[in-house]
């Protein structure tokens, strides 16, 4: 072994000797030994000389302390037994309240599913109506798209007709056109043929007066004859003037009935375009009621959805159970607190499901407010193409139907007509003259006429007849066919009357449903300005009683909390309470100290230049007063508080040394009677062992500093040896080299040495 010099100097002070000196020092320590031993034998000497009262007075107090700790020990235990079935009644009741919240929890949650179940059968429903909807809607739109193709076709037909019909009019006219052309060739050549006949039947009188044989019977007929001609070419002359009126007029009536005709093929195109535009606009129409239908049942759905949501939340809301309030209401302690801040966190904080059920709510309302916006967008596009299409259409009615429907047109029509039964009758009235003249000349001729003269009026009679007839048929077919244009013109007038009266029949349906589908959206628009706006304070009020839900103290409405009196709950608020109006007390009291500082220091300012010391002494004075009565009242009840907890600890430290000074006697006592050595504790951390069988043989251990205490290795020792006695067994440096240096088994060593000790006093004492 290596000596250490502190160690020996130590154990020199102490009696103790380093077995490792030198031989140079060994007449000192054997000096120093004997002196230790006497030391020991006079020790030993007097405690073998006390009385045995005075040992009979220690076992008797120590016998009445150890009978006062058992009945202290017992006190203790009957109060922490009371105290332990006080608290197991009171967990009895706290685990009850429990069960009863459980139960109650587990209805409200077979409540929740069966209202999800109702919620998700109601869901579902609603998607196959929605289903249904569609397929019925998508076979009506299939079946428009049908009837429209109809219609279609029923259109290019009706064109195709139209065109058809327009066509054989134009053929109509042309011929007409023809036959009055050819009617005017006819006249002309009439009218050169009369007067060639003219210029014959003047030749022939000529002739006829140079006969000298004719009696004055004979002079006279040819001059009644002359008479008759002449009469009879004016009449024809009229006649024709007549028939070139007409067919003036004809041709006049014949292009009104092209102008008409016209404006009626105008007219049906402007009624087929109005006709194809409205059936587009009933289309879009319905499209758009269609839309409008879902957009309200959607809106529909999502305040269902937000009212069931709103409920829920409430419903969550207005749970009774959250951490602080079972800590309040049912006192219960940290371990039960977790315990239940664990069962209720659930109902604190909603779900994912809940979350994710919110998000997609709102997610389908901006959707939906997009849709709306752009069935919104798109009816006003609609609106202005029907604005612009009923101008338009106005603007035609204006240009063409009042010329078809004006009281003139009829005018005419029936003027035409009075002007062909007039010419009618004139004609005849001009025929039954010229029939009676004809008659009479007949009857004269037939009296006093010559073969040449009969011949020839036969001739000139025939192929006026013959013209007559051919003018008498031109005419009849002119009028037949001016009846049936005139019909036609009625028939049209007729069918665009009806047609006008569809239009404006369909324009004031389509009006009336344009201002129901307004008036609709009016009201779709105000139903959704208010859910907005109910949606809104939801969510502000969500948003403002976040905290006050989290911490469990939000309060539903028509809702009553009962509390105990006395509940920490309650104490804590009022504590609470108590503490922030005293704070806000102090801090109104040293504001207006603040205040009055302020003001002296100005006033100190001022008057230091003009009194001098004197004020200034005054001055600190006042300024040592200036403390709040509230600061100096919390200052002196923090500082009693603080001297009683002093006190109190005081108590307990001196309890506590009582305590342990008894303790540490009674452990020393165990230990000599059990393991036969003494021990003295140091506080550099040394130990000093000393046997009983053998006083001189003392042993110190102190800490093994190249050992860590937090990285002890099995068979390692902590403490080691650092100096011994002056007795012991002869053995001690074999014992010492095998048990500490060798095995490093301190409990061992102490154990050999304690046997050897014990021998050798055995001996001592029998001899």
């Amino acid at each position: 072994m290596t000596s250490n010099p502190s160690l020996t100097s130590s154990a020199n002070k102490t009696g103790i000797i380093d077995p490792s000196v030198t031989n140079s020092n060994s007449s000192i320590t054997r000096g120093g030994l004997k002196r230790d031993r006497d030391t020991f034998s006079n020790q030993l000497e007097r405690e073998s000389s006390l009385p045995n009262t005075k040992r009979h007075l220690r076992t008797t107090l120590n016998n009445t302390l150890s009978a006062a700790a058992v009945e202290r020990k017992l006190a203790i235990l009957q109060t922490n037994c009371a105290d332990l079935e006080k608290k197991v009644r009171e967990r009895d009741q706290r685990l009850d309240l429990l069960e009863k919240d459980r139960r109650w929890l587990h209805d409200r949650e077979t409540e929740e599913r069966e209202a999800r179940d109702t919620e998700g059968k109601e869901a579902r429903q609603r998607e196959a109506q929605l289903k249904h909807d569609l397929d019925t809607a998508r076979t009506s739109l299939a079946n428009l798209e049908v009837s429209n193709a109809e219609l279609r076709d029923v259109h290019a037909e009706l064109k195709r007709s139209h065109k058809h019909e327009t066509d054989l009019l134009k053929t109509q006219l042309e011929e007409l056109q023809k036959q009055s052309r050819f009617l005017q060739a006819r006249v002309d050549e009439e009218k050169n043929a009369a007067k060639v006949a003219a210029s014959k039947f003047a030749s022939e009188l000529s002739s006829s007066t140079s006969a000298s044989s004719l009696s004055q019977s004979t002079s006279s007929a040819p001059d009644t004859d002359h008479r008759l001609l002449t009469a009879e070419l004016k009449r024809q002359a009229t006649y024709l003037r007549q028939l070139e009126s007409t067919n003036t007029r004809l041709n006049a009536d014949v292009v009104v009935l092209k102008s008409d005709n016209a404006i009626l093929r105008e007219r049906n195109v402007a009624v087929e375009v109005l006709k194809e535009e409205n059936r587009g606009l009933e289309s879009r129409l319905q499209m758009k009621e269609v839309e409008v239908k879902k957009l309200v049942r959607k809106v529909e759905e999502i305040r269902q959805d937000h009212r069931l949501s709103s409920s829920r939340r409430s419903s969550i809301a207005s749970l009774p159970l959250n951490p602080s309030t079972l800590s309040t209401h049912l006192g219960l302690d940290d371990d039960d607190f977790n315990n239940a801040e664990l069962d209720a966190q659930d109902l604190t904080h909603p779900s994912v499901k809940e979350t994710s059920e919110l998000a997609s709510l709102r997610l389908a309302h901006a959707a939906l407010l997009d849709q709306h916006g752009n069935t919104v967008a798109e009816l006003a596009a609609v609106k202005r193409e029907k604005d612009a299409l009923l101008q338009e259409a106005s603007f035609d009615k204006n240009l063409a139907v009042p010329e078809v429907q004006s009281p003139n047109i009829a005018i005419s029509n029936l003027q035409i007509q009075l002007r062909l039964k007039n010419e009618e009758l004139e004609a005849a009235l001009t025929e039954l003259a010229f029939l009676e003249a004809a008659m009479a000349r007949l009857t004269s001729d037939s009296s006093s006429s010559s073969i040449v003269t009969n011949s020839v009026a036969e001739a000139q009679i025939k192929h006026y007849k013959g013209l007559l007839d051919d003018a008498k048929r031109m005419n009849s077919d002119l009028r037949s066919e001016i009846e049936n244009l005139l019909i036609k013109l009625k028939q049209y007038d007729e069918k665009d009357i009806g047609l006008e009266e569809k239009n404006a029949n369909a324009s004031q349906l389509v009006h009336e449903e344009l201002s129901k589908a307004r008036t609709e959206l009016q009201s779709e628009q105000a139903k959704r300005e208010d859910l907005e706006r109910s949606l809104d304070t939801v969510e502000q009020e969500l948003f403002d009683l976040r905290g006050e839900v989290a911490g469990g103290r939000h309060i539903p409405p028509n809702t009553r909390v009962l509390e105990m009196k006395d509940n920490p709950h309650a104490e804590w608020e009022t504590s609470r309470t108590a503490v922030l109006e005293r704070l806000k007390g102090e801090n109104q009291a040293l504001l207006k100290r603040l205040t009055d500082v302020e003001t002296a220091l100005k006033e100190a300012d001022v008057a230091k230049a003009s009194n001098g010391p004197a004020k200034q002494l005054q001055f600190d004075e006042g300024v040592s007063t200036l403390v709040p009565r509230e600061s100096l009242e919390l200052a002196v009840k923090e500082k009693e508080d603080l001297e009683d907890v002093l006190q109190q600890k005081e108590k307990r430290l001196l309890r506590l040394q009582q305590i342990f000074k008894a303790k540490s006697g009674e452990f020393r006592e165990a230990i000599e009677s059990i393991m036969g050595v003494k021990l003295a504790f140091y506080p550099n951390g040394q130990v000093r062992v000393t046997s009983l069988f053998d006083l001189n043989a003392s042993f110190v251990f102190g800490p093994d500093k190249s050992v860590k205490t937090n990285q002890t290795e099995p068979g390692r020792m902590s403490m080691q040896l650092v100096a011994t006695g002056e007795g012991g067994p002869q053995d001690l440096p074999n014992m010492m080299r095998y048990w500490i240096e060798t095995e490093a088994c301190i409990p061992g060593f102490l154990a050999s040495v304690t046997l050897e000790c014990y021998e050798s006093s055995k001996r001592t004492h029998a001899v």
